[in-house]
């Protein structure tokens, strides 16, 4: 879903607990783009939600005009 957003012209902000996996997607599979940034977050602190949601809205310009929840457990 990133790449279609990312072929669309848009900017992507991914969030997830797994830095490296994030870090991975970034370079592999979504080719280091200058559109996307991402940040590791625990979604159980209510302190790094809040970081990453201006985290978020800086990279966006100040505002935040989506969010798409896809969110999943896998296994290795």
């Amino acid at each position: 879903m990133a790449r279609f957003f990312l072929e669309k012209g848009h900017k992507i902000f991914l969030v997830d607990l797994n830095e490296e996996g994030l870090k991975h997607t970034v370079k592999e599979h979504l080719n280091n783009n200058d559109r996307i940034s991402y940040v590791a977050c625990n979604l159980r602190s209510v302190d790094e939600i809040r970081s990453s949601v201006k985290k978020a809205a800086d990279f966006f310009g100040g505002r935040i005009d989506f969010l798409i929840n896809n969110a999943g457990i896998s296994g290795k």
